[in-house]
């Protein structure tokens, strides 16, 4: 990782005032050499698949583009050509991904990929290769945008693979094409986003090591027992943990690529938009994860199954598919359902939020999301079941044991209530000046780097060389 690190600095160095030209400038270079070792470090075994089915996509978008070209010179009124090539090619991506994540030798871990960590195996010694889905779905996207003429395919094969091999993004999600066609050939990285850069992958490490680290040690803890033996307070700490650690892991992840990418010099969208301030389930899903679910919705679109004919079924839909992403277990299928649910009724007018106070559409709303938590944290419907039950305290095998609590786990929780209400807006008025103090501290620690590599280098050559004064042989 550190290595990754050094070819970000060198090409926030190399892009700054750049101008766009044709072909690939050396920046460009450095975000595909940097994607394609992120990727051959999460699995060397199928880097090779990745980018073949990055070249795939890439021609497969230039055919849907051609088959447009011959359908507006022959005149024709309709051409199933175009959409031909989208289906086959969304096809191809869609059985690379169901293969790989469904094959037996690959063993996945629930609560690893509930999390957001990837694709963990667990008694396997096949390394399934770490950003597949990712793939799956930009090249799709990609397709998506050329098949509905809102973009041009791309024309550089480096660029269509930086976008869809996008390095930042693999643990955040998708990000539609048409968000940064423009970028991969005109983008330019000053010092305010250098700074800025720095400043928002910090907090993205600090969400994900100080916040949802001890919150996951604790919650591990807890869940680790056996459900028919856990006490409510085990189980509602348990819950709570898990809460907080599941959106500072996704949150900082996705602060993390924000932050990489603006180094790169892009400007990616934001993924999480506060959603435990939500009042309804229906606008905790428009806050979370925005651009998965944003793809889903797209992708439900294009294959006519959402609709504004249809929102509640639309809506419905787009939430399983996004439990799918999730994970593939029952219990992971259970959330999904769960959730779909509760976005059904709202959408149907059953459940009324707006009639409710306001206190009580954001309880309604965290009482929800956190009961949801369990079915998606559960290792089993049943295990889910038994927390639920302990939850309610009606387990009447409870075993009162200690609390795994300690001074970093209370630090954690009440940092992770804090910072999931958006006090944002409340320092932006700072952020001139934190990126000031940013900046400065790396001028002084980079300038303190070369100061001491050259005056120890000085040092020890003169060591050096009076040691051999004093260790050679004196002529006779």
């Amino acid at each position: 990782m550190a290595g990754f690190g050094l070819l970000l600095l060198v090409a926030t160095v190399i892009t700054r005032g750049q101008r766009p030209r044709t072909g690939l400038h050396k920046a460009t270079w450095l975000a595909l050499t940097a994607a394609v070792l992120a990727y051959v470090d999460g699995g060397a075994a199928f880097a090779g698949l990745l980018i073949a089915t990055a070249a795939f996509n890439y021609y497969a978008a230039q055919a849907i583009e051609r088959a447009f070209d011959r359908k507006m010179r022959r005149g024709a009124r309709s051409s199933v050509a175009p959409r031909t090539w989208l289906v086959a090619a969304a096809a191809v991506n869609a059985v690379v991904l169901v293969v790989m994540r469904t094959a037996p030798v690959f063993t996945y871990d629930p609560r690893m990929t509930a999390i957001g960590a990837g694709s963990a195996l667990v008694g396997s010694k096949v390394v399934l290769p770490i950003g597949l889905s990712l793939l799956t779905f930009h090249a799709v996207a990609y397709l998506a945008d050329v098949y509905e003429r809102r973009v041009a395919a791309q024309k550089s094969l480096g660029q269509a693979s930086v976008y869809l091999l996008l390095m930042p993004q693999f643990v955040a999600g998708p990000a539609a094409y048409r968000g940064v066609a423009g970028q991969l050939s005109r983008r330019a990285v000053g010092m305010s986003d250098f700074s800025y850069g720095v400043r928002r992958f910090v907090i993205g490490v600090g969400k994900r090591s100080l916040v949802a680290g001890p919150c996951a040690v604790a919650a591990a803890d807890i869940f680790a027992r056996p459900p028919g033996q856990m006490a409510a307070a085990a189980a509602w700490l348990g819950v709570a943990c898990f809460t907080v650690q599941v959106y500072f892991t996704f949150s900082g992840y996705g602060d993390m690529a924000i932050g990489l990418g603006r180094l790169f010099g892009f400007k990616l969208e934001e993924n999480f938009r506060w959603p435990y301030v939500a009042d309804s389930v229906r606008e905790f899903w428009r806050r979370w994860h925005i651009g998965l679910v944003a793809w889903f919705r797209e992708s439900g679109r294009l294959a006519g199954l959402v609709s504004v004919d249809r929102p509640i079924w639309g809506d419905a839909l787009v939430i399983l598919l996004c439990a799918a992403w999730y994970g593939t277990t029952w219990s992971c299928v259970a959330w999904g359902v769960y959730h779909a649910t509760f976005v059904a009724l709202e959408a149907a007018g059953i459940v009324n939020v707006e009639r409710m106070p306001r206190p009580v559409r954001h309880a309604y709303l965290l009482l929800v999301v956190v009961i949801g938590w369990v079915w998606l944290r559960a290792d089993s419907v049943s295990d889910a079941v038994m927390i639920l039950k302990a939850m309610a305290g009606q387990n009447e095998s409870a075993r009162h044991v200690m609390l795994p609590l300690s001074p970093m786990l209370w630090a954690a929780l009440a940092a992770g209530v804090v910072g999931s209400a958006p006090l944002a807006p409340a320092l932006r008025r700072w952020s001139v000046a934190i990126d000031a103090a940013t900046t400065s501290l790396l001028m002084m620690f980079f300038a303190t780097v070369v100061f001491v590599w050259r005056w120890s280098s000085l040092l020890v050559t003169s060591i050096g060389s009076w040691w051999r004064q004093i260790t050679l042989p004196r002529p006779p």
